[in-house]
């Protein structure tokens, strides 16, 4: 009697082991960062029956589970978790999971410095002084020679320039006045300050570039009058033909115009 009953109980107890490891129950649960904020629209996969149900604007959900089963937790923002149903979920019926942001970093790039903007120019790295259509001479030795009897055609860029310029800058020997820019035009804002920097800077790199001799010397240019000689310029469009790296038509056109400027503005 005393052995049936030992029997009896040694098979409820097996059955009460069997029966709590596949009792299923309603698991709540929350999804966090780092921050103890919860994550919205974590996804909760169950490896084994792959079903899930994702995570609500507070970062919490609910769902059926079994001891044993394998959870996956997803988010596009965090490292994936995984996490087991154990005996202690079973009874706490309650899990938190924490994920970690992913750190994205970008890959190092270098920028060529000087690039020209055309990429068949840029990837031929040609030299600084690098006159197009032209061999590979100084703007200097070319400001040297002699190109009153060449022939260059105008550019309709260049012609259209004069219309850029202040007539009263260009008496009296000023740089050409600019015009306001409406409010709150930030393209426009950027292009004239742009633009304000080259007219700045314009009179300065040509003469570092054609040399002190072409326009003192060779043009008999006095020194104090070499802005005024370049506003005179100016309608002729010769800002365009420096942009344009139309040197040989923008000495020619220099040669040409010092001539004109010396007798309308003779030496004192």
């Amino acid at each position: 009697m005393i052995q049936k009953l030992s029997t009896c109980l040694f098979i409820i107890f097996l059955f009460q082991i069997t029966q709590s490891n596949s009792q299923t129950i309603w698991l709540k649960g929350s999804v966090k960062n780092t921050s103890l904020k919860g994550i919205k629209n974590a996804h909760i996969l169950n490896l084994t029956t792959k079903r899930g149900v994702v995570t609500d604007a507070n970062g919490n959900f609910e769902l059926k589970v079994k001891k044993g089963e394998w959870f996956q937790v997803t988010n596009i923002q965090y490292k994936k978790v995984l996490f087991r149903i154990t005996s202690a979920v079973i009874k706490e019926k309650t899990v938190q999971v924490f994920l970690f942001d992913i750190t994205n970093q970008l890959e190092e790039v270098k920028i060529k410095k000087k690039m020209k903007g055309y990429l068949s120019l840029d990837r031929k790295k040609q030299p600084k002084d690098t006159v197009i259509g032209t061999p590979l001479i100084s703007l200097k030795e070319i400001a040297k020679m002699d190109l009153s009897k060449v022939k260059l055609g105008r550019s309709k860029k260049a012609r259209s320039a004069q219309y850029l310029t202040d007539p009263i800058a260009k008496v009296a020997g000023l740089p050409p006045a600019t015009i306001g820019i409406p409010d709150g035009a930030s393209i426009r804002k950027k292009a004239l300050r742009k633009k304000l920097n080259f007219k700045t800077s314009f009179p300065l790199k040509l003469k570092s570039e054609l040399g002190k001799d072409f326009f003192f010397q060779k043009l008999k240019i006095p020194e104090e009058k070499y802005h005024h000689f370049l506003s005179y310029c100016n309608h002729l469009g010769i800002e365009q033909l420096y942009k344009e790296k139309k040197v040989l038509e923008l000495i020619q056109l220099l040669q040409k115009e010092a001539k004109s400027y010396l007798k309308n503005f003779p030496k004192e």
